[in-house]
């Protein structure tokens, strides 16, 4: 079986990198895109079938040549990783007039739904549906609940989610594009670096975003390579489910909401009889 082409976004750190290096141990070829290229020169074996390229995605001119540049070199992309995030933690009150909230949704949000088009352009237009294409967009837990001191990731998230959803009911079967987005527990990772942490609001000292700061500050969570092979192994599937759990945290939190969600519309059905 020939190897398939991968574009990665967000490949500096993380699900980012850890995905990358796995692609290449499988064989396949991969479109490493990052804002700072140099992060991946501890990556030493299958650099022949890796292509580095800078890329913000927050600037739809880069975006763009990215995609432009895959063409010209491979012809085609068969999976397109939507991955490129980052995290602000602080208070709603101090994150909502914050420049740093509003810098981290023009990436985990514009920066995510501008892949996605590019990606859902180049499968329908270059590849044609005789190949298609699949997108896998990196979401998470936050992005169907909201969790102290991360309110506004937690809103890109719900952002990215509601236009991924509404993105894949707009697509016509026969273009043969496969979307899943994946539900991310917590994992270990170096991209929990990246967390631009704000300072706590005075008025919030016996919050539970004290509780988020502490958790956050410990670097938790569970095995990164081990995720990106189970995210590996879903691109492979002939059929891709909407929302794909990862973790088993993952998991819970998906069950958690649609309780919730259930429990809350049959508590309150009645007060809607009869309008």
């Amino acid at each position: 079986m020939s190897p398939k082409v991968w574009l990665v976004t967000g490949a500096s750190s993380g699900f980012g990198h850890a995905m990358t290096e796995l692609l290449l141990k499988r064989g396949e070829i991969v479109i490493a895109t990052l804002r700072r290229p140099e992060a991946l020169d501890d990556i030493h074996d299958g650099r022949d079938r890796l292509l580095v390229l800078k890329l913000d995605v927050t600037k739809p001119e880069e975006v763009d040549a990215a995609f432009a540049k895959a063409k010209e070199v491979f012809g085609r992309i068969d999976v397109v990783y939507n991955n490129a995030a980052y995290g602000v933690l602080a208070e709603f009150e101090t994150a909502t007039r914050s420049q740093e909230a509003r810098t981290m949704f023009d990436t985990n949000f514009w920066g995510a739904a501008d892949i996605s088009r590019a990606a859902i352009e180049f499968f329908r237009d270059v590849n044609g549906p005789q190949v298609g294409g699949t997108l896998l967009v990196m979401s998470s837990m936050a992005g169907h609940y909201g969790a102290p001191g991360i309110s506004y990731y937690c809103a890109s998230k719900h952002a990215l989610e509601g236009v991924t959803e509404g993105m894949v009911k707009e697509l016509i079967p026969g273009w043969n594009i496969k979307v899943s987005m994946i539900v991310s527990g917590s994992f270990k990772t170096r991209g929990s670096e990246s967390i631009i942490t704000l300072p706590p609001h005075v008025e919030y000292k016996d919050s539970a975003s004290m509780l988020t700061r502490q958790y956050i500050s410990s670097a938790p969570g569970a095995d990164v390579t081990k995720a990106v092979e189970v995210v590996y192994q879903l691109a492979q599937e002939a059929a891709l489910p909407l929302r794909f759990p990862l973790g088993l945290d993952g998991v819970k939190s998906m069950t958690d909401q649609a309780l919730s969600l259930r429990d809350d519309a049959e508590r309150y059905r009645s007060w809607s009889a009869g309008l």
